[in-house]
């Protein structure tokens, strides 16, 4: 027969906090459940949650072990899904109650009793044992991610319930999104402490919001970074390795905004991709292709920045080309410029945000508007060129094998074409795109590796392959790296949204008087999904910000009511004076309390038994243990000689040399370091580290 577990063996709460912790999960319920049901069922689950934490207690009593008290908590979850699932799908519900009332009743059952489960469950462990606190603060940590997910990788528009009414106003949600979670940082940390005295709960609490307090000032006064991109992308934002793509792997899933292209004109891509050019290889060193070293070749690439009007080298505008006019905002710093293929002209804007964009420029392009049948009969390369840009840019591997796979590859064409560069390059492509297979996951050292092995690797491996090839039947080609889009994903407007995932190399032929043409690689196979299209959301709300339509402050007061803009001011000028007041306090604390702790290494021996007792009651007033009123020096050593017995001689040195006593300082001494020793070995070390992060923790010694 088990034997229930005592009362004494749970770990004791005050009812303040047990009050507290019952609305922090109440709380973290109500959040969790806002996003994904009704308001109603929002509310349930706050109760709910309410009272799984007052019937925790009782279930902790129980004769269950601890494994098997968690085991009960995930039947009964996984039983709660369950008649969530019987009450959404009842037909006889629904015909009963209505539609809509037959949904809120199955969202609030589900949601409630899932929420009563989790916090009795966590609860219930938390009691039994205090390291599943740490669960208990998961759950609570998740509830808060929940809410804020959606507007992670930049997505400033969401959450909609959250972010709307704030644009709405001309506010910028992502402060409320920092200040949320502030909210949830000081709740957990809240919980962590642990503490069972309602005010020390009440001093933590107020330390917490302080700091984040600072963080939020801080972070309002220097502005809300971008979400950054990540480094994987070939997108050529750093020097070191944008020029050589094959180093870098873009991974696909990083789809927060580097950038907004705005179109200004209704042009269409003849193959229904957008290309944006920002760099290219055509440099063969006899191992690869790097970018080039010499002023004569690549002189259609835009190096820098433009600083004023700067024209680029691109072919005429005719039948085949149009020309586009394009505005760029980035929101992610880049090394170099990138426009719509053949840049003609680039000119800097003024930044329309720069709480959200690194800078602007406008990109005047020579599109192309011919598909590629239209080019039938047109030379490769240029009349223009000598034999050295031309061999330049038909220098490939001398590895026969390329020739011969390229001659066979080209073979297959009709006798008619078999001559015609495009092409040429068409059934390359074609070929390459039926025989590949596209995986971000797959790494190869060559392109050798790549084409004469498994032919599995992602858009710079084809890129290289399809140059190699292209070069080895005598046509100039390159790679260029930038960022594409489908058509698909304007989703009907003039706005583009780019973003890591876009990331993208392709390969590049010359065609006389046409200039460099995209002949990119449709591969057939792929083992991962394409990209996700932006938000449309978010594309028209960041469409708008890159006009300089949007609302959200930008810092200037310009169209303020003078009398509203020096209230503004005047109340940001107090807000910032309160956050460096706080702030020096707290650095002046964490002075005092160093001090008081390092005080006994310094002072002179008439003081010493003194300031080494005081900076003992530090130490164990930081753990929360503190002399209560009324309780003498003894019978406080007493009390806790069980968790320091060293603490009781550091008592009788110190009440000795009070009392005009002898004073054994060395055994002082070494009563203080086997404290340290004692504190160590007998409590968590977050529990230690929480208590030297506190400020104000000597200010409560007695």
């Amino acid at each position: 027969m088990k034997v229930p577990v005592p009362h004494t063996t749970l770990i004791a709460e005050r009812w303040p906090t047990m009050v507290l912790r019952a609305f922090v999960h109440a709380l973290s319920a109500f959040v969790f459940t806002y996003p994904l049901a009704q308001i109603q069922a929002a509310v349930v689950a706050a109760l709910a949650a309410m009272l799984g934490v007052a019937c925790a207690r009782l279930l902790a009593r129980t004769s269950l072990r601890l494994w098997a008290l968690a085991l009960v908590g995930v039947v009964a979850l996984i039983a709660v899904l369950g008649i969530g699932q019987m009450f959404a799908q009842s037909a006889e519900l629904a015909r009963a109650a209505g539609p809509a009332i037959a949904l809120r009743i199955a969202d609030s059952t589900s949601f409630g009793l899932g929420a009563f489960v989790v916090s009795a469950s966590v609860r219930a462990l938390s009691l039994r044992r205090r390291s599943f606190a740490l669960l208990e603060v998961g759950f609570i940590a998740l509830s808060f991610a929940q809410l804020l997910i959606a507007h992670r990788q930049g997505a400033i528009n969401r959450p909609f319930d959250l972010a709307d009414p704030i644009l709405a106003a001309g506010a910028d949600p992502t402060i409320a999104i920092l200040a949320v979670g502030g909210f949830a940082v000081a709740v957990i940390l809240v919980l962590l402490l642990e503490e069972r005295n309602a005010l020390r709960n009440a001093l933590h609490l107020v330390a917490v919001l302080v700091v984040v307090a600072i963080v939020f000032g801080a972070a309002r006064m220097i502005g809300v970074p971008a979400p950054p991109p990540s480094e994987n992308g070939i997108g050529n934002r750093n020097e070191s390795g944008g020029d050589n793509p094959r180093q870098q792997n873009s991974d696909g899933n990083n789809h927060a905004p580097v950038a907004v292209v705005l179109l200004n004109d209704d042009y269409a891509p003849p193959m229904g991709t957008y290309y944006f050019r920002q760099s290219a290889l055509s440099y063969f060193n006899g191992q690869r292709l790097i970018a080039a070293n010499r002023s004569d070749v690549d002189r259609d690439l835009a190096r820098s920045f433009p600083t004023a009007l700067m024209q680029v080298e691109h072919p005429a505008p005719g039948t085949d080309r149009t020309e586009v006019h394009t505005q760029v905002a980035l929101m992610a710093d880049h090394a170099r410029p990138f426009g719509l293929e053949s840049v003609e002209s680039m000119r800097p804007l003024r930044n329309p945000n720069p709480a959200r964009f690194v800078r602007a420029y406008e990109v005047t392009s020579v599109a192309l508007t011919s598909d590629y049948l239209a080019l039938l009969g047109v030379n490769a390369g240029s009349a223009t060129w000598n034999d050295d840009v031309r061999s330049y840019y038909t220098r490939g591997l001398s590895d026969l094998r390329y020739g011969m796979l390229a001659r066979n590859i080209v073979d297959a064409l009709p006798q008619d074409v078999r001559q015609e560069p495009i092409a040429q390059v068409l059934v390359i492509t074609q070929w390459l795109g039926h025989e590949g297979t596209y995986s971000l996951r797959s790494h190869h050292a060559s392109t050798d590796d790549f084409l004469f092995g498994d032919k599995i690797g992602y858009c710079v491996d084809f890129a290289h392959a399809a140059v190699t090839l292209m070069r080895a039947v005598g046509l100039p080609a390159r790679v260029a790296t930038g960022y594409q889009s489908p058509e698909s994903a304007r989703q009907g407007g003039s706005t583009i949204v780019l973003t890591d995932a876009f990331a993208h190399a392709w390969p590049e032929v010359y065609l006389d008087n046409v200039g460099w043409i995209v002949a990119d690689v449709a591969v057939e196979r792929s083992l991962d999904p394409p990209p996700e299209p932006p938000d449309p959301d978010l594309q028209r709300l960041l469409g708008q910000m890159a006009r300089g339509e949007m609302p959200i402050p930008t810092g200037s007061s310009e169209g303020i009511p003078p009398l509203i803009a020096a209230a503004r001011n005047a109340l940001r000028g107090l807000g910032l004076g309160l956050l460096l007041l706080l702030g020096a306090l707290v650095v002046i604390l964490y002075v005092a309390k160093i001090w008081r702790r390092l005080a006994p290494r310094f002072v002179a021996e008439k003081s010493f038994a003194r300031v080494r007792y005081r900076a003992s009651l530090d130490q164990l007033s930081e753990l929360g243990y503190r002399r209560a009123w009324g309780e003498s020096r003894e019978a406080f050593a007493r009390r806790v000689g069980k968790l320091c017995p060293s603490f009781d001689a550091i008592t009788q040195e110190h009440l000795a040399a009070k009392f005009g006593g002898a004073l054994d300082q060395a055994r002082m001494k070494h009563a203080a370091q086997s404290l340290s020793r004692e504190l160590r070995s007998h409590l968590p070390w977050w529990r230690r580290t929480v208590g030297v992060l506190a400020p104000f923790s000597f200010l409560l010694s007695r």
